[in-house]
C-alpha cells in the first residue's frame, strides 16, 4: 500500500517530466483533429509551421545570431509577431493624429474604439495565431528547466558551506545573489564574470583611492584604478595576504577570459566561487577591524 498519496512518488523530476510528456502528446492530438475545422480558421497555419516558427525563434534567442531563414510557409507567424510589437507605437501615432483632427467627440470616441479593437491578440490568448507557437516555447523552457532541477538541487548544498560569516557591502551582496542563482541553475561561464565583477566591487570598497595613491606612489582620478591595482595595494597595505592576493588575481584572470577570450574555459566553476569568497571574506574581516 502507497501511503505518500496520489502526487507524492518517487523522484519529482521524474513526475514533472511524464506531465510535461502527457502535456505534449495531448496537445498535438488536440491541434491534429482541430486545425482545419472552421472554429480554428483564425489560426492560419498548420500545427508543423508552428512548430518550425518555434523552433526557429528558440534559436534565434539562445545565440541571439541568425540562424537558417524562416521558411515562406511560416512567415505569416513572423509578420503577426511584428505586428504585435509594432502595436503599440501604430496606437500612439493613430490615436494622436485623431485626437488632434477637428472631429467631433464622439467620432473620436469612435475612431480610436476601432483602433482599440484592431490590437492584436497576446500570443499566449486562445485566439491568437501564435497561440500554438507559445505553447510549444513552454514546453521547450519546461524541458530545459527540469533537467536542471537535479543538478541544481545537488549544487544548493555544495554551496552552503561557502556561505560567509561576514556581511559584504550592499553592492557585493545583489552580485552575490545573481551568483548563487546562476550556479544553482548551469550558468557557469555567466558565474565566473560574475565573480570577477564581485572582486571589483568588493576591492572598490574596501581598497581607497587613499590607499592606493600611497602604496602605489601614483595618483589617479577617482575610480581610475583598476582591480589588478587594487589587489596589489591590499596586500602592501597589509589588507590582504600574499595567498589572498593570488587567489584574487587567479578569479580576475579566469573571469577576464571569460569575457574577452573564451566563456567556458573556465573548468572549475565551484573552486573559483570558493576562492571569491575566500578573498571576500578576507576583506570583509579587515574592514570589520578597521571600523
Amino acid at each position: 500500500m502507497n501511503d505518500k498519496g496520489p502526487f507524492y512518488w518517487g523522484n519529482l523530476k521524474y513526475a514533472l517530466e511524464a506531465e510535461i510528456d502527457l502535456y505534449e502528446q495531448d496537445r498535438e492530438k488536440y491541434w491534429s483533429e482541430r486545425l482545419g475545422n472552421e472554429d480554428y480558421s483564425f489560426l492560419d497555419t498548420t500545427f508543423e509551421q508552428a512548430e518550425e516558427f518555434a523552433k526557429a525563434l528558440l534559436i534565434g534567442a539562445k545565440t541571439l545570431v541568425v540562424g537558417d531563414k524562416i521558411q515562406a510557409d511560416v512567415r505569416t507567424l513572423g509578420q503577426e509577431l511584428q505586428r504585435i510589437k509594432n502595436y503599440p507605437n501604430h496606437f500612439n501615432s493613430v490615436s494622436r493624429r485623431i485626437m488632434e483632427s477637428d472631429k467631433t467627440l464622439e467620432e473620436k470616441k469612435r475612431l480610436v474604439l476601432e483602433l482599440l479593437r484592431e490590437q492584436p491578440p497576446d500570443p499566449e490568448d486562445e485566439g491568437s495565431s501564435l497561440r500554438l507557437v507559445w505553447e510549444r516555447l513552454f514546453i521547450d523552457l519546461a524541458w530545459d528547466a527540469v533537467a536542471k532541477v537535479d543538478e541544481g538541487t545537488r549544487r544548493i548544498f555544495k554551496l552552503y558551506e561557502l556561505v560567509l560569516q561576514t556581511r559584504p557591502s550592499l553592492a557585493s551582496q545583489k552580485f552575490l545573489a545573481r551568483l548563487g542563482r546562476c550556479y544553482v541553475w548551469g550558468f557557469d561561464s555567466e558565474c565566473v564574470i560574475l565573480c570577477r565583477a564581485i572582486l571589483d566591487t568588493a576591492f572598490r570598497d574596501a581598497v581607497r583611492e587613499e590607499i592606493c595613491e600611497k602604496e602605489l606612489r601614483k595618483k589617479k582620478p577617482k575610480y581610475d584604478f583598476a582591480l589588478y591595482e587594487r589587489i596589489k595595494a591590499a596586500q602592501k597595505a597589509g589588507i590582504i595576504d600574499r595567498k589572498t592576493r593570488e587567489l584574487a588575481v587567479q578569479v580576475k584572470e579566469r573571469g577576464v577570459k571569460a569575457v574577452h577570450y573564451q566563456p567556458d574555459i573556465t573548468a572549475d566553476v565551484f573552486g573559483t566561487i570558493r576562492d571569491t569568497l575566500t578573498v571576500l571574506e578576507k576583506l570583509n574581516a579587515t574592514e570589520g577591524k578597521d571600523n
